[in-house]
């Protein structure tokens, strides 16, 4: 049958998982589903439960009766939630209403196993590596971990015709040399150095070519193809070397505001794409070109770069800029990284800043006491005109403001040095300071603007 994919992703709103309101997910934002899962999806059976190094639950789920076997995993890195949130997508999609015709089609001809977190001991750390520091996709061969040797246990019981690995990539990659940041990625891993292409990932690669086909319509030149470098210690390369055809799919970034609802809504359809695809693949007969002709990722891709500022006497370079996720307090934070600096033409970002006339001094500090915080832009703006970037304090402080806060004892560094928190002051030709780079974030003292978001606290907890 023909999926009408324009249809599915006008009604994405009303599909989706209700479940994921924030940014981060773990064993505990999925629990509820985990354990009612029979409940909320009659076609689901509970095929086994493992459990990670530090005790906590992992499944495989399953569903379908068909001939063809597909095993799919998520979260291998803890800290990597899309595939995640769109795998409960796809189950919500399958108990539609709407789409009852598109279930009974994908359920009637695959037999889909789906290991929903497979490693919640990082998922609750919010790391890429397990409790012990493993990474989990570079234990195919010696599989010391418990996470490992559950999903080797589950291939080889399995024994699936394909294997979807479920991956986010890093929101800095661009399509090759364009300014378009990645969306999604995909691969068909090799499965020894020469990167060779034998029937096994003709068949991957013939899936991924119809589903770029379709994302393409939606996301045009958004997609690229994945580092296809041969790591002999990776899932996806044994898998695909044990004969199933493997398909990588990563998730990238869709702007400056790292809208993951509009990334999350994409892999949904290529997931859904993919399993429709997998249905239709002739064995025999192989559509490769799209996935062939598609741009490789670059890592070129930056949040800030600012052009031309002089950082010693007649002195110009380029700055970049990251702002690097972490976590605290179970939520999402960011620091500004100073990532290079010097000629930035081979880089895009999605802030960019021509500052020819404009010099760098790194940011000063200053003791306040907890009466002194400022509360507001105004009050910012009088530190701020001082080029201060950082406040300092004798003890924690969790109430946010529009400036960077830290301990006295903490020293903090705020010089121009490639690997540094980007905090500094841009002084024009009056000697005024007339921005500020505030944790990685352009700050116009014209403007007013010091939203407490773009700030760090320090005080709080370490980075």
């Amino acid at each position: 049958m023909k999926f009408d994919y324009k249809n599915i992703a006008e009604k994405f709103n009303q599909i989706k998982s209700v479940d994921f309101s924030e940014e981060i997910v773990n064993y505990s934002t999925i629990k509820n589903k985990l354990e009612n899962l029979t409940r909320d999806f009659p076609f689901i059976k509970i095929e086994k439960i493992s459990a990670s190094e530090n005790g906590i639950p992992i499944y495989l789920i399953k569903m379908g009766k068909g001939k063809t076997k597909v095993l799919s995993w998520s979260q291998m890195h803890g800290n990597e939630p899309t595939a995640t949130k769109s795998l409960f997508d796809f189950l919500e999609f399958l108990q539609n209403p709407l789409f009852e015709e598109e279930k009974n089609f994908l359920l009637n001809n695959l037999t889909i196993y789906i290991i929903p977190l497979l490693n919640p001991d990082g998922a609750e750390k919010w790391t890429r590596e397990n409790f012990f520091g493993i990474d989990i996709n570079r234990d195919a061969i010696k599989l010391v971990s418990a996470e490992a040797k559950f999903l080797q246990s589950c291939f080889e019981d399995i024994l699936p015709e394909y294997c979807l690995n479920l991956h986010d990539q890093d929101g800095w990659y661009s399509v090759c040399n364009t300014s378009k940041p990645t969306l999604i990625s995909y691969l068909s891993p090799p499965f020894n150095a020469e990167n060779q292409i034998n029937s096994t990932r003709k068949i991957a690669i013939s899936v991924i070519s119809k589903s770029v086909e379709i994302l393409e319509q939606f996301y045009p030149n958004r997609i690229a193809r994945y580092s296809d470098e041969f790591e002999p210690r990776a899932f996806g390369d044994n898998f695909t070397a044990k004969g199933s055809s493997v398909i990588l799919i990563e998730a990238g970034r869709w702007d400056k505001h790292r809208n993951f609802e509009v990334v999350r809504k994409a892999y949904f359809l290529s997931l859904l794409s993919i399993f429709n695809n997998i249905v239709k693949q002739d064995k025999t007969s192989f559509n490769v070109n799209k996935y062939q002709h598609l741009p490789f990722n670059k890592l070129r891709f930056f949040d800030l770069i600012l052009k031309n500022i002089e950082i010693s006497k007649q002195i110009l370079v380029d700055i970049v800029i990251k702002r690097v996720p972490f976590v605290r307090n179970n939520k999402i934070e960011y620091y500004g990284k100073i990532e290079f600096i010097g000629d930035s033409s081979i880089y895009n970002a999605f802030e960019e800043y021509d500052l020819l006339g404009f010099r760098a001094e790194k940011g000063k500090k200053q003791i306040v006491t907890e009466k002194e915080i400022p509360h507001c832009s105004t009050k910012c703006l009088i530190f701020g005109k001082k080029g201060i970037t950082n406040l300092q304090i004798e003890k924690k402080q969790t109430k946010g403001i529009g400036l960077n806060l830290e301990r006295i004892d903490c020293n903090i560094p705020t010089d121009i040095l490639v690997g540094n928190f980007a905090n500094f002051s841009l002084i024009n030709t009056k000697n005024e300071v007339e921005f500020l780079i505030l944790n990685g974030n352009f700050i116009s003292l014209k403007i007013l603007d010091f939203p407490q978001d773009k700030s760090i606290n320090f005080t709080e907890t370490s980075l």
